[in-house]
C-alpha cells in the first residue's frame, strides 16, 4: 500500500505482516521503484488504492499499477462513492468489480484483474469522463 499520509504506513507497519509493504509517498512518484521491485520479486497479489480521490488520480493509478498486479490479482479502491468524480471513476474500471459499501461510509470497491479485459488509457477516455463529470455536477447544481 502506498499513501501520502504517514499515519497509514505506521498503522500498516504495526500489523506486523511479513508480506505487507507500506510506503509513505505519492503513488505516482514511486512507480519506477515499484517496477524495479516487481522485476526482482514477481507481481503483486493485491493493490490497495487510496489516492487523491479525483478521477484523474484514481484512473491514472488504476492504469499505471494494473501491469504490476498478477492476473487474477485484486485491486481495492477506497472512497468510490465519495463524490461525482469517484463515482465516475468507478464506472470506468474495466475489470470485473463489486462495490462493498458496507465496509466504508464513502464507498469501497474491489476488482479482479482479468487479462482478457482491455483497459482504455487515460488519454482515450478523459474527454468523455470529464464531460460526464461536468454534466453530473450541473445536474446536481454543483459548480463545474
Amino acid at each position: 500500500t502506498i499513501d501520502i499520509n504517514p499515519d497509514a504506513k505506521l498503522h500498516a507497519d504495526r500489523l506486523g505482516l511479513p508480506n505487507l509493504y507500506a510506503i509513505h509517498a505519492d503513488s505516482a512518484a514511486v512507480l519506477p521503484a515499484l517496477r524495479a521491485a516487481v522485476a526482482g520479486h514477481g507481481l503483486f497479489d493485491v493493490c490497495y488504492v487510496d489516492g487523491l480521490h479525483n478521477f484523474n488520480q484514481a484512473y491514472g493509478e488504476y492504469t499505471l499499477y494494473r501491469p504490476l498486479v498478477k492476473d487474477g490479482g485484486l485491486f481495492l479502491f477506497d472512497d468510490v462513492a465519495l463524490d461525482i468524480e469517484m463515482e465516475t471513476f468507478w464506472e470506468y474500471v474495466a475489470d470485473p468489480k463489486v462495490r462493498l459499501d458496507a465496509m466504508h461510509h464513502t464507498g469501497f470497491g474491489a476488482c479482479v484483474k482479468d487479462p482478457a479485459v482491455r483497459v482504455p488509457s487515460w488519454d482515450a477516455i478523459i474527454h468523455r469522463a470529464t464531460q460526464k463529470i461536468l454534466a453530473r455536477r450541473s445536474a446536481a447544481g454543483q459548480p463545474a
